[in-house]
């Protein structure tokens, strides 16, 4: 195996790592929402100003290390889009979270899978060939049943 294969099985293993306890945090994330709305009475936007406090206090080494050089951007207009469009996604994500059974929210959770795949394709031209669309496909066909949907 060549160090270029190698380096880059590396770096895959080590983003699977990261993705993996990233789902676990949201498992972890979403129960406490749902907990935070119903048993202690919080509003959405409460918890999300918490959420983002920890997002901040811990990101806040980073930025003082190389502060002010840290926070200049030469694209800021997509910065706030970002933003504003994580601000909305973050409080519609709480919101289902809080209202909805948390099966459903997360079996509807799964959609963002086929959207991501999507918009990567039309906004920075990745390649997603019928190869990745199939495991995509594959992957997320068990979980599109919800067994706790209210049956009619």
């Amino acid at each position: 195996m060549s160090t270029v294969s190698r380096i880059g099985t590396q770096n895959n293993n080590q983003a699977m790592a990261w993705a993996l306890m990233a789902t676990g945090m949201f498992a972890i994330t979403a129960v406490m929402a749902k907990y935070g709305v119903i048993e202690l009475g919080m509003h959405v936007l409460q918890i999300l100003f918490v959420r983002q406090m920890i997002v901040f206090l811990s990101s806040l080494p980073l930025i003082a290390r190389d502060f002010p050089h840290s926070l200049k951007t030469q694209h800021p207009v997509i910065h706030v889009v970002r933003l504003g469009g994580a601000f909305l996604s973050l409080s519609c994500g709480i919101w289902a979270v809080a209202e909805l059974p948390l099966t459903t929210a997360t079996t509807l959770g799964f959609a963002q899978v086929f959207f991501v795949a999507i918009l990567a394709m039309m906004c920075v031209g990745e390649r997603v060939g019928p190869h990745r669309l199939g495991a995509i496909v594959c992957c997320r066909i068990p979980w599109g049943v919800d067994c706790n949907a209210p049956r009619h």
